[in-house]
């Protein structure tokens, strides 16, 4: 089960990543409002998060356009939340500016495209509402995939498409030449 934590201060990057470092298998994100959104990591989730991966690294490799990451790097984004896509794509004009030192931190910014594959203990209306947050932060392209449902929805551009139990999501132009195989993950 996700567990919210509201504290008496939010934690600052610094104090977020030790989170993480101590408390290997749980995702710890924070929230706008600096509430702390503690997710256990489950075998099937992860099952399906390899498979997505594996499509984003793919895909990273035949095009080479800019990384891709999987569910453990965290997106700080303008409203002071810090969010762990399970996978995402960042542009190399927005990577490759960036020293080693600001690599090993939190991502400045929204991701191009953010993945986020619904788990058992996830509320569908909390990962809309991450979704839409990516969204107002500027991720021109972010996918929700709910194994549960059987349905993806997509937000290009602002606009949120419900797309039902579809095989494939084309994701040009903001991920030219990938096509997501949806099936694979729902069906993990």
């Amino acid at each position: 089960m996700a567990i919210i934590f509201r504290t008496v201060t939010a934690p600052d990057d610094d104090e977020l990543m030790l989170l993480h470092q101590l408390n290997s298998g749980y995702t710890v994100e924070r929230l706008p409002d600096g509430a702390l959104l503690v997710s256990p990591n489950g075998s099937a989730g992860s099952v399906r998060n390899v498979e997505l991966t594996y499509q984003l690294r793919s895909w990273e490799r035949r095009v080479k356009c800019g990384p891709t990451f999987e569910s453990s790097a965290g997106f700080r984004l303008a409203d002071t939340s810090v969010f762990s896509p399970d996978g995402a794509f960042v542009r190399s004009d927005r990577w490759e500016p960036l020293s080693k030192a600001q690599r090993e931190r939190y991502f400045n910014g929204a991701p191009d495209a953010a993945f986020e594959i619904v788990s058992r203990t996830d509320l569908r209306e909390a990962q809309l509402a991450k979704c839409e947050s990516y969204v107002r932060n500027g991720s021109p392209l972010v996918v929700l995939l709910d194994p549960y449902r059987r349905s993806v929805d997509v937000w290009q551009a602002g606009h949120h498409t419900p797309l039902g139990d579809v095989a494939s999501l084309d994701c040009a132009p903001v991920m030219p030449g990938f096509v997501l195989d949806t099936a694979a993950i729902l069906e993990a």
